[in-house]
């Protein structure tokens, strides 16, 4: 923690700028009230600013390059009172139209009319899905990650964008422009607040966004994303000082607390279940099923703690003599939590610091750190013994008419010693994973005049892993070498062992309880991205705004990951490679009172800069094939010492299309249709998976450089109808079709005769459905967002590793299309939002309150079903559904003023607040099918469940 503050400090003193941001457009124009008549030269000021611009001779503006977030406009004219519209709310990357008429005064009354500014309804300039979040709405819901915030939009189901394939690098998450996507698309831990969602390979605090734009179609040229973008925009300094201190927890975090409210049906204890197999004399049942043994028992309500900081404001630059303005922001997020399930943790740390500097010139300098570090402790069901030595344990095989009797043995030393154990955690032998990556991005912007602006960028992105598993008995961290060793070898190897030793026996690959087996896996892996951008964008006159842009990539890319599978079986993966990606996009926004387009054109150009055997089917030298050399068993030697008659692989190219068009109907009806081509590259792991072509163990997987951009070809149109001021309802249909998608194909070793499989462009699938959504502006002090999906998601495999399940079990190729895993045919997600008034019956102690609620539901995503198809023919597949699920979060608040603009805040953060029992995997799919168990399998799997009901407490200090 002190490290990265440390950190951070220096920084934000060495360079007194920071990074500016997305940003957007006002636009309108002003009339004479009287008369109707256009008024040329009116200074339209944004205050606090440099920004502003005078109206030509028809009474037109425009600023460009506006901060995203709430500003002051001022208005004036000789001869004309002045106008001030305060609440002035720009979105990044569209036009926020104000229009005025000016009335006209004595010269000698300074007259004054203040406006309180309320975005359009209806956004006319919107030719693409765009849900927009304002900071307001991030800070009022019950959520711990933005993850959860983003899944709220429409066609976003089951962390699947528009259908798209989940956690391959589909998405784009955008930081103030920067991407912060895993490069190797892959994730990095589960749905804990922070790193890891959906391949976003970095946490960003809450506190710190001032807006989050999800795109799902539409996307303009400046995107390479193929579902979905999701575009962060933080929070600048300001030009006032404001803070906040936040702490939230779980109850059982403050003292003596009445939980009733949180209880939840837990599970049977390891000892319950023992002691109750020991009564029974051949073990208890379950349904039939088999011998009932559970782990330990969940938390009712796991420990949470949550701390988070945020301030900024300016900083007095008239004693430097440089003039301008400088502001600063910093933010902290700091949690600590256990799981709910014993054993599991996670802690993260993130921390935000952004400086901006804006001249009198109209330049703007920038820089923003980001930088977040997170561990985790793991659970895993099947390992969740506590044993002692000498422990007996009964475990169950089908067909056997008692359980088998087990007694359990003792930690090996290095040296051999047997040292016996009590109460010993086997959670403790899985592998625990640390994350962390930082952000360093520089900027310059110079606003040329009001229409016309430019921007360099440079950044550097670093994001890496480790996973490490510890010795039980030196807690020593081991790898590959190690797990060589005969100690880790398997418990019933009697050569090893000495006689009379009590061991025990691997069962049914449910329990592990011998102390001695640990998760054989090691890995490191470090991925760091610098980018050079630049971006120009010029409103030529009042119908054409033009973008050009130019990026260029640097990647250096490590992964190594070693495991030790059962039989032997030894698996690696290495490389450590530099591709570049180069890419330019120009588009023209055509606005007209009746129509308005975006088109634009992308081009994208890759060089894996790496080699590929010539011969798929004779891809190594001799003696990379021989278990005997040295070359064999060391896969880190450079490819080029192992590949036989290595080429270099292709460079693609890619020229992609992109038109959007709008139509206002009336000013409360808008018609909107679009059409792109989406190309992006697969993750750079599935490219340069086992680079250098291991072939240890049973099955050899292979990523391919030459593997060629996923193409999608997308198509929406939609409606927006104003009901009145206040309410929309939005309708839009939208068809995607994909190629080129990623999966597995086997070829055959010449030399050996032995098969593996390579990654290669061989899958497709197709969406199509509709979204419907109504939103509300406050009204009787209450919004309301409600999102409906619609969605038929099909294709010929739902993962990119399934043809290699299919040739393992020899089943037929794939010729058909089956439902995707996450065709879920029904979403509904709905966002209310209540809140009374600070002087609520003229009582600021009285007002001031409300509530947050979020209600999610979908209906079952699909499973296969349990069958006995005899190979090489198919089964069904994805036949059945799951259950439907509904769950209801909620937050309540309430402040008390304190003095002048300083707040005191409670709140109370309930999830689940009906404690569904919601299931969320299948442990045994045909016990289920048969009615046996409902989900959870013979061996009662807690994880198949969704989290039982969790309520945190809060407090902050506002400024």
């Amino acid at each position: 923690m002190f490290r990265k503050l440390v950190a951070l400090v220096l920084v934000l003193m060495i360079v007194p700028v920071a990074f500016a941001g997305t940003t957007g457009k006002i636009a309108g124009i002003i009339k004479d009230k009287q008369t109707g008549e256009p008024l040329p030269g009116v200074n339209v000021l944004i205050e606090g600013t440099t920004l502003g611009a005078s109206t030509d001779i028809d009474g037109y503006y425009v600023i460009v390059n506006v901060p995203v977030g709430v500003h002051q406009m001022k208005v004036s004219y000789i001869g004309y009172k002045e106008i001030l519209i305060y609440n002035v709310r720009v979105v990044a990357d569209a036009t926020t139209r104000y229009d005025f008429d000016m009335e006209q005064t004595l010269l000698e009354v300074a007259d004054v009319i203040e406006v309180i500014a309320e975005r359009e309804l209806i956004a006319k300039d919107n030719t693409a899905s765009r849900h927009v979040i304002t900071s307001e709405v991030i800070q009022s819901q019950p959520v711990d990650n933005i993850t959860r915030t983003v899944s709220l939009a429409a066609g976003v189901t089951e962390n699947s964008f528009r259908g798209g394939r989940r956690g391959t690098g589909e998405v784009k998450y955008l930081v103030d422009g920067v991407d912060v996507s895993s490069p190797l698309a892959y994730t990095r831990s589960g749905s804990d607040p922070g790193q890891g969602t959906a391949a976003m390979a970095t946490d960003v605090p809450e506190a710190s966004m001032e807006e989050v734009q999800v795109i799902t179609g539409g996307m303009g040229a400046q995107y390479d994303a193929k579902s979905a973008v999701i575009n962060i925009v933080t929070r600048g300094g300001g030009s006032k000082y404001s803070g906040f201190a936040r702490i939230k927890q779980t109850p059982n975090l403050y003292g003596n607390f009445d939980q009733s409210f949180l209880q939840t049906s837990g599970f049977m204890t390891d000892a319950e279940a023992i002691a109750e197999a020991r009564r029974a004399g051949t073990g208890s049942r379950l349904n039939n099923s088999g011998f009932y043994a559970s782990p330990e028992k969940a938390f009712v309500n796991p420990k949470f703690r949550r701390y988070e900081f945020g301030f900024g404001g300016p900083i007095s630059v008239k004693n430097l003599g440089i003039g301008g303005s400088l502001s600063f922001n910093l933010n902290a997020d700091i949690f600590d939590r256990g799981g709910f399930y014993r054993g599991q943790s996670t802690y993260q740390e993130t921390y935000t610091g952004k400086l901006v500097y804006n001249t009198a010139s109209n330049e703007t300098f920038s820089l923003t750190y980001l930088t977040s570090d997170q561990e985790r402790r793991t659970f895993a069901h099947s390992w969740s013994r506590i044993i002692s030595t000498g422990d007996t344990l009964y475990g169950h095989n089908p067909g056997a008419s008692a359980p088998n009797k087990l007694v359990v043995g003792s930690v090996v030393t290095p040296d051999g010693d047997l040292i016996p154990v009590k109460n010993y955690d086997m959670l403790d032998n899985l592998a625990r994973p640390r994350a962390n990556s930082d952000l360093l991005s520089f900027s310059y912007k110079k606003t040329v005049s009001s229409k016309t602006f430019y921007e360099i960028k440079i950044n550097r992105f670093n994001t890496e892993s480790h996973r490490r598993t510890y010795d039980p008995a030196t807690g020593k961290a081991l790898g590959l070498d190690d797990f060589r060793k005969l100690r880790f070898a398997s418990p019933t190897d009697a050569s090893f062992f000495p006689e009379g030793t009590p061991t025990a026996q691997r069962l049914e690959a449910y329990w592990w309880v011998l102390p001695m087996v640990v998760n054989t896996v090691r890995q490191d892996d470090k991925q760091v991205v610098w980018t050079f951008a630049g971006d120009m964008v010029s409103q030529l006159n009042e119908n054409n705004e033009l973008r050009l842009g130019v990026e260029y990539k640097d990647y250096d890319l490590f992964y190594d990951y070693q495991s030790f599978a059962s039989g032997g079986n030894e698996y690696t993966s290495f490389f450590n490679v530099k591709p570049k990606k180069f890419s330019a996009y120009i588009s023209d926004k055509i606005e007209t009172e009746g129509m308005i387009i975006n088109a634009g054109l992308r081009f994208d150009y890759f060089d894996p800069n790496a080699i590929v055997p010539e011969n798929f089917n004779d891809p190594l030298v001799d003696a990379a094939r021989d278990p005997s050399s040295d070359l064999y068993l060391d896969s880190r030697t450079p490819a080029e010492d192992r590949i036989k008659n290595p080429t270099t692989a292709r460079v693609t190219t890619r020229v992609s299309p992109r038109i959007g068009l709008s139509f206002p109907i009336t000013e409360l009806d808008v018609f909107h249709i679009n059409y792109g081509h989406y190309f992006g590259l697969p993750g750079m792991g599935e490219m340069f998976n086992n680079y250098s072509w291991s072939l240890l163990g049973a099955f050899k997987y292979i990523g391919n450089p030459n593997l060629r951009e996923e193409k999608i070809i997308s198509y929406e149109a939609g409606i927006e109808h104003g009901f009145n001021d206040d309410i929309k309802l939005s309708v839009t249909g939208f068809f995607k079709d994909m190629a080129d998608l990623v999966n597995f194909q086997k070829f055959i070793d010449q030399a050996t005769g032995s098969p593996y499989w390579v990654k290669v462009n061989a899958d497709y699938g197709n969406v199509k459905g509709f979204e419907i959504s109504l939103a509300t502006r406050r009204w009787n002090n209450l919004i309301a967002q409600v999102a409906y999906t619609y969605q038929i998601a099909r294709g010929k495999n739902s993962s990119s590793n399934q043809s290699f399940t299919d040739d393992y079990n020899n089943r037929r190729p794939r010729t058909d299309e089956f439902y995707l895993d996450w065709d879920v045919r029904h979403t509904v997600s709905a966002n209310f939002d209540y809140r009374v008034p600070e002087n609520w019956m003229d009582s600021k102690w009285l007002g001031d309150w409300g509530l947050n609620m979020i209600l999610t539901y979908n209906s079952g995503r699909p499973y296969t079903s349990a069958n006995t198809v005899p190979p090489p023919n198919l089964p069904a597949i994805n036949d059945k559904r799951y259950p439907d699920w509904l769950n209801i979060d909620l937050r309540v608040f309430k402040n008390f003023p304190l003095w002048e603009n300083v707040k005191l805040g409670a709140f109370v953060e309930v999830f689940n607040l009906l404690d569904n029992r919601t299931l969320r995997t299948i442990n045994n799919t045909e016990q289920y099918d048969q009615g046996f168990d409902k989900g959870d399998g013979t061996w009662n799997t807690p994880t198949v469940w969704a989290t039982p009901r969790e309520m945190r407490l809060g407090f902050e200090v506002r400024f």
